[in-house]
Formats: structure tokens, C-alpha cells, sequence
């Protein structure tokens, strides 16, 4: 019985440990992630919080949340230049009007 708690303690210890290098991570690129990304990212924080303090679910997650943050970014520097795009067709579009 000792043993299999100390396991438990040693697998939320490195949990812990991985969570603290997400963490770490996550407050260098959250400057440039969209408002809704952070609230995502904020809520599955929360869920990661959840599952370190209870013990039958898994207490080792993967390092996929910076993975994903790293697609937010991708994601919004797509949408930008989609929206510069757009805006260039609608000047042509009223320059020609215009002629």
C-alpha cells in the first residue's frame, strides 16, 4: 500500500514538474494569442489542475498544450493575412468602380 501511494505522489510529482515547464512555456507566447485561444488554454489549465489532484484519472499530460498554442499563433497569422488579402481585392475592386 506504501508503495503504491508513493508512486501515486512520484507520477503528481513529475505531472507537477511537466505542468511548471508548460507553464513556463505557455507565459512567453501568450502575449501574441488571441483572446479566445487564452480562455481555452485557460480552461484546459483548469482541467490539467483537476487532474493532478485526483487520483484515478492520468497524472501525466502531455507537453501537446504548447503544441497547441503554437497552432493558435499559426491560426491567427493565417486569419491576418487573409483579412490583408481581403482588403486588397476590395481597394482593387473600388479602384476599379472608380476608373
Amino acid at each position: 500500500r506504501a508503495e503504491r501511494h508513493q508512486r501515486r505522489l512520484d507520477a503528481e510529482a513529475a505531472a507537477l514538474h511537466e505542468s511548471f515547464g508548460v507553464a513556463e512555456k505557455l507565459s512567453l507566447t501568450l502575449a501574441n494569442v488571441d483572446p479566445v485561444d487564452l480562455a481555452r488554454l485557460d480552461r484546459r489549465a483548469s482541467e490539467l489542475g483537476t487532474s493532478l489532484r485526483s487520483s484515478d484519472r492520468p497524472t501525466s499530460q502531455p507537453v501537446s498544450e504548447v503544441d497547441s498554442v503554437e497552432e493558435a499563433r499559426k491560426r491567427k497569422a493565417a486569419a491576418q493575412k487573409r483579412a490583408e488579402r481581403a482588403a486588397r481585392e476590395r481597394q482593387k475592386e473600388r479602384q476599379s468602380a472608380d476608373a
